[in-house]
């Protein structure tokens, strides 16, 4: 465990404690106005086995259709409490992410791949939207490259670039574009990413998936569900309160993770966001 790891596990209790209080905030809007969500990806999976936080997790993740994405983002720019910030390209133009985060005001939680971008660092939450999948597996194929070379194109912008690649050369290359891409309008870029993203219609099927992470096959296989299974939710605990899952979420669980209820290895248990600078 390295020390940026060390640094979060020491207050891990502080960071979801703040964390609650965005989500519960989050969801306040979405029962206000009836927005479809989910609980995704480890929070998803913390819920189902821990009942709350998986207990070295740094984040909470929370999905939902496009269609309520876009009416949430909405009502939260002048909703929200003015302890919270809704963070993405509209608000906060020098975000890399084609998501949106909301993020607690007056607090510091600095990943290292973005602390050189002048933007808000404060603690958050994800907020990832879904967009519907074509009936034709190809096209979707094709438009998956084209979002993945704009995801990385738009995070090559980052400082550090761990994330990207371990080939020495790869490295190098992006070491050399890095000043040059730096200075290219990512509003621009992450525009483009969610004009693909939303490209294809409604199908029969009601099929959705997040295409934002980098359009890899991967990540469009791994989050596919339906309308259905927002609109048949389950309610699941969350340390003490309940909050909304899809109604497939053993099968959701179980392509993201496999074997979902077991542990991973004691090695494998450490905060995932390479935090370098905290301040609650």
């Amino acid at each position: 465990m390295n020390e940026n790891e060390k640094r979060v596990l020491d207050r891990i209790d502080e960071i979801q404690s703040i964390q609650i209080k965005i989500l519960d905030e989050f969801t306040r809007l979405c029962d206000k106005y009836r927005l479809l969500y989910s609980l995704g990806y480890g929070t998803m999976l913390g819920a189902v086995r821990h009942e709350g936080f998986i207990p070295w997790d740094d984040d909470i993740d929370v999905m939902m259709p496009r269609k309520d994405y876009e009416i949430f983002v909405k009502v939260a720019l002048s909703e929200l409490k003015e302890e919270f910030f809704l963070q993405n390209y509209r608000t906060d133009p020098k975000s890399i992410f084609t998501y949106s985060k909301i993020r607690m005001n007056g607090t510091v939680y600095k990943e290292s791949m973005i602390s050189d971008i002048d933007m808000h660092h404060g603690v958050y939450i994800d907020v990832f939207p879904l967009d519907y999948i074509s009936e034709n597996l190809n096209k979707d194929r094709v438009l998956l490259k084209r979002i993945y070379m704009l995801s990385k194109l738009n995070r090559y912008r980052a400082k550090n670039r761990r994330y990207f690649t371990e080939n020495k050369f790869h490295k190098a290359f992006i070491s050399a574009v890095h000043p040059f891409i730096k200075k290219v309008n990512n509003t621009l870029i992450i525009k483009e990413i969610n004009r693909l993203t939303m490209k294809n219609p409604k199908n029969q099927k009601e099929e959705m998936t997040l295409f934002l992470f980098d359009g890899s096959m991967y990540n469009y296989k791994r989050s596919k569900t339906t309308s259905d299974d927002f609109e048949n939710f389950v309610l699941v605990k969350f340390v003490n309160k309940n909050y909304k899952v899809i109604r497939n979420y053993e099968d959701y669980l179980e392509k993201n993770y496999g074997d979902y209820m077991k542990l991973p290895k004691k090695e494998e248990r450490y905060p995932k966001h390479d935090i370098v600078e905290i301040k609650l």
